[in-house]
């Protein structure tokens, strides 16, 4: 009765005897530890994942990612000097046809 009061009693603990009631509270107590053991574990684990991402990953992508940026506005300023030079030979052929009718320009 005194179980059922404070809360411990359970219908599992009525039917075991001592030994597989001690047999459980050992195997509880070994899943405790190492469930301890474990979070421990990741803890190691994620600080040098964060070690590795704040040291090697992270800089790695910044550096790789300005390396992208500057060959695409290379070959973007590559492809506008293209634009601008095809620009300046299509105005100069076409001021080319404006003088062959050697019409006098008002200035």
């Amino acid at each position: 009765m005194e179980r059922l009061a404070t809360g411990k009693f359970t219908f599992g603990g009525m039917l075991k005897s001592e030994a597989e009631k001690k047999e459980s509270i050992v195997a509880k107590e070994a899943l405790i530890m190492e469930l301890s053991q474990d979070v421990t574990n990741y803890d190691v684990i994620r600080k040098l994942l964060i070690t590795y991402m704040a040291t090697m990953a992270i800089p790695s992508y910044q550096k790789q990612a300005k390396e992208r940026y500057i060959i695409q506005m290379g070959l973007m300023c590559r492809s506008e000097v293209g634009n601008a030079a095809s620009l300046s030979n299509c105005w100069h052929a076409f001021r080319q046809l404006i003088t062959s009718y050697n019409i006098k320009e008002d200035d």
